[in-house]
């Protein structure tokens, strides 16, 4: 039986950042993913000459994946998004000027006789400094405390679900929400060359080069204690193998599956809300309305982006537009409905897309991140309080930030935590 310092079981991005992490501090690792390829979320496919996310994804520039990736020595290659000559609200009236560039600030009619709230909205959202009471307060009591005029409270929604992909006012922190908003309007994202297939690219690389085993079509069955000093790690394919530590870089239901007996990750993983979104990505021989690049739903949810004007994405002449539904706790409406609406909502962004239109790719109900970020209840921990030097990484634990940024965070902070321990 193979034994390792560390076993990791995922490989996404924290799987495979957590893994050169620890490798650097003189571990003996090895990464186990149980499908076909590397990446997770961050895979990449090709198809006619697209690159296709899964789903529309931005990296934040100033958040902690970046940094983490930086110290990798990773340089993540791809360009910050512009607006177009027209951002654009998608209104239940109809279409308005998106107030994101100088011009459309004062053509838009939705601020008429409120430009002045508008831009005190969002020093407000800038200049926050972080606290417990912002972390116990909801975004919905943010706003009723902070925004008293209706169409300046939807239009600061807009900006919210852009930002966080969340769509749940109600339950989600204002402090972890103003921070988001802050990280994008400050530092920007971007959209990276080649889709995020790029950076699992990268880490692959990396690790590789290291010496680091990596296993696809690898799927962990079970974990057993096997004495004090690590756990036996058994696999539907290959061979056991053991481990002093063992880091769980994989969905919180699947991590609970795995330690069925760890009494204390059940119960957190129980209390978890994930964000959901639908995606339709569009391929486009020629995109009709060049001036649209950004539509947003006010008092809709809706995204609209047309990622390859900024990210080499599409064959050369054409064009990737992204949308999405950001679907809320009380959206029943079936993935059909969805489906439908992202349609009529291009047909007037981008009138006669249909007939320009190459490939459409549609996820109904994609699990953007594995939690929210909710008021007053912090997100599970890294270290599991009943089962020693076991551990959970990803987008779903207390880590720093939120969506890819909270994945690379953890995979930085196991490491820190493993290295402690020895």
């Amino acid at each position: 039986m193979n034994n390792f310092d560390t076993v990791i079981i995922g490989g996404g991005l924290a799987g495979l950042s957590a893994a050169l992490l620890l490798q650097k501090q003189g571990q003996q690792v090895a990464v186990f993913e149980k499908s076909q390829h590397l990446g997770g979320r961050a895979h990449t496919r090709q198809k006619d000459g697209y690159y296709l996310n899964l789903g529309p994804h931005a990296l934040y520039r100033g958040g902690a994946g970046m940094k983490v990736l930086n110290g990798l020595g990773i340089q993540p290659q791809g360009k910050t998004p512009g607006f177009g000559k027209s951002p654009t609200a998608l209104t239940g009236s109809g279409l308005d000027h998106l107030p994101l560039t100088p011009g459309a600030f004062f053509r838009s009619k939705m601020l008429r006789g409120r430009r002045l709230g508008y831009l005190q909205g969002l020093l407000k959202m800038v200049r926050h400094e972080p606290s417990a009471r912002l972390n116990q307060m909801t975004w919905r009591q943010w706003l009723d405390q902070n925004i008293s005029d209706h169409r300046l409270r939807v239009l600061f929604e807009t900006t919210s679900r852009l930002t966080t992909y969340a769509n749940d006012p109600d339950r989600m922190s204002a402090g972890a929400t103003l921070a988001q908003v802050k990280l994008a309007l400050t530092s920007n994202v971007l959209y990276l060359d080649r889709g995020w297939g790029q950076l699992v690219s990268d880490l692959r690389q990396k690790a590789a080069a290291a010496g680091i085993p990596m296993m696809t079509q690898a799927r962990a069955t079970a974990i057993f204690k096997e004495s004090t000093d690590g756990y036996k790690i058994e696999f539907a394919r290959e061979k056991a193998v053991f481990a002093r530590h063992v880091v769980l870089a994989i969905p919180p239901a699947a991590a609970v599956d795995l330690l069925p007996a760890s009494e204390s990750l059940a119960q957190v993983v129980d209390r978890l809300r994930p964000i959901q979104a639908a995606c339709l990505t569009v391929g486009l021989r020629r995109l009709p309305n060049p001036d649209i690049q950004l539509g947003l739903g006010v008092g809709l949810s809706y995204y609209h982006v047309v990622h390859s004007k900024s990210a080499r994405l599409a064959p050369a002449g054409h064009t990737l537009v992204h949308t999405a539904v950001y679907i809320a706790p009380d959206d029943h409406r079936s993935p059909e409905e969805h489906r439908a609406f992202m349609e009529q909502a291009l047909d007037q962004l981008q009138p006669g897309w249909r007939q320009e239109a190459v490939l459409c790719d549609f996820l109904p109900r994609m699990t953007v991140t594995h939690a929210l970020v909710e008021a007053a209840r912090p997100r599970p921990s890294i270290v599991i309080e009943d089962s020693p030097n076991v551990y959970v990484i990803g987008d779903w634990v207390d880590a720093e930030g939120m969506l890819a940024d909270t994945s690379l965070a953890s995979a930085r902070d196991v490491a820190m935590i493993i290295s402690h321990h020895g």
